[in-house]
């Protein structure tokens, strides 16, 4: 499901979204309950880049993501 609608970033100009951001995209994506510590891993396992980042004065973990399919409005974050 991640290859699927998700790919490695060849530019600077991608977007970085948090795994619990990305599990809801492929949850409304697909209509299928997702597990958060199967997408950590799977991100990880496919070499998508992770990054530390201050969002809203709190340290958050976000991987750099490019949209390959079904692009529809992000999750709204937390």
């Amino acid at each position: 499901l991640i290859q699927k609608y998700l790919s490695l970033p060849e530019t600077d100009a991608c977007l970085q979204w948090s795994a619990t951001e990305i599990k809801a995209y492929l949850e409304r994506m697909t209509n299928q309950k997702i597990s958060l510590k199967k997408v950590g891993t799977e991100l990880h396992e496919l070499g998508f880049k992770q990054v530390m980042k201050k969002v809203n004065g709190k340290q958050a973990r976000l991987y750099e993501i490019v949209l390959t399919e079904g692009i529809i409005a992000p999750p709204e974050p937390f």
